[in-house]
């Protein structure tokens, strides 16, 4: 199970994720986006671990089976993937896949779809096929095409799907040009963030419309520097009072979690080892109405802490 973890942070980075996250590719409008950077996170410890793990038996088969049918090895030939969307909530936004591929085989293979359409838009070839309905959604019409050499563009709608190849071309505004959804650039090391704003707002008379008026804008990172593991997240919230009751609200869970922490030197059968330093860690800061919590641990301390839960896990 700990070797699947690992081979499934690598594949989600992949394919949720060429390196620092570039606001030129993202719509203007963009309200939400998930980004990572593969080849901060292959330079890692952790990546080096991961890529360890891949080339075991089981591990090794599947890379060389998705290598075999899609043309390219999703451990060295994607180097970026860039998800976004123009609306909180709502199930659709685009794919931006940079990666090293067979551009012949993945068409075969969308050809192979029975619902499979080619539009011309000018010079530009849309593809259309259907996803198949899978668990409780239903099928789902899906548009692509390829941009400049290195660069597949995946959407939810053909509008979207060209309102993107416009970014990507200059012809359309970019996050370059405004203001970026969620609060800062993410610091060196990075290879996963996450931001939202303008979060969605449900009707007035709901309880949880309350809670989220109080939320302007968010973002999350995850990366690696100088050996250790770091875990950023920052909340904008929209008045500096509703800013206090976050800091308040974030750092009494953190003394609640500190308080079911063994002391220093003193061990628990239930608590791996590693998880006390961890919460300990921890440190909450505010600027303004933007509040952040922070946290590490050396990398190998977080692997060996995984190692423990599936060892220990019941």
């Amino acid at each position: 199970m700990f070797k699947k973890a690992l081979f499934v942070a690598a594949c989600l980075s992949t394919a949720v994720l060429a390196g620092p996250l570039d606001k030129r590719q993202i719509a203007a409008r963009a309200q939400w986006l998930i980004h990572g950077d593969v080849e901060a996170l292959m330079a890692s410890k952790l990546g080096q671990r991961i890529q360890q793990e891949a080339q075991k038996p089981g591990l090794a088969q599947v890379v060389q089976a998705i290598e075999t049918t899609y043309g390219l090895n999703p451990l060295t030939d994607v180097k970026s993937i860039t998800l976004y969307g123009t609306k909180v909530g709502q199930e659709e936004g685009v794919a931006i896949i940079q990666a090293k591929f067979d551009r012949q085989k993945l068409v075969n293979l969308l050809k192979l779809n029975p619902d499979y359409k080619e539009h011309k838009s000018g010079q530009q070839v849309i593809h259309e096929w259907v996803d198949a309905p899978k668990d409780d959604k239903p099928a789902q019409v899906r548009f692509g095409a390829f941009c400049g050499s290195d660069l597949a563009v995946i959407a939810s709608s053909r509008g979207l799907l060209q309102q993107a190849l416009a970014v990507l071309e200059g012809k359309a505004d970019s996050l370059a040009k405004g203001e970026s959804p969620g609060l800062a650039t993410p610091r060196a090391g990075t290879f996963l963030t996450l931001c939202v704003d303008k979060l969605p707002q449900p009707p007035a008379d709901r309880p949880e419309a309350v809670l989220l008026a109080k939320f302007a804008r968010a973002c999350a990172c995850l990366g690696e520097a100088e050996g250790k593991l770091f875990a950023e997240v920052a909340i904008e919230a929209a008045s500096q009072e509703a800013a206090d009751n976050i800091r308040k609200t974030v750092e009494g869970g953190l003394a609640f979690l500190g308080l079911l922490m063994p002391a220093q030197g003193q061990a628990l059968p239930d608590i791996p080892p590693q998880l006390p330093p961890l919460v300990r860690s921890a440190k909450v800061t505010m600027e303004g109405k933007t509040v952040k919590l922070s946290a590490g641990m050396a990398t190998e301390d977080v692997i060996a802490m995984l190692e423990w839960a599936e060892k220990h896990k019941k």
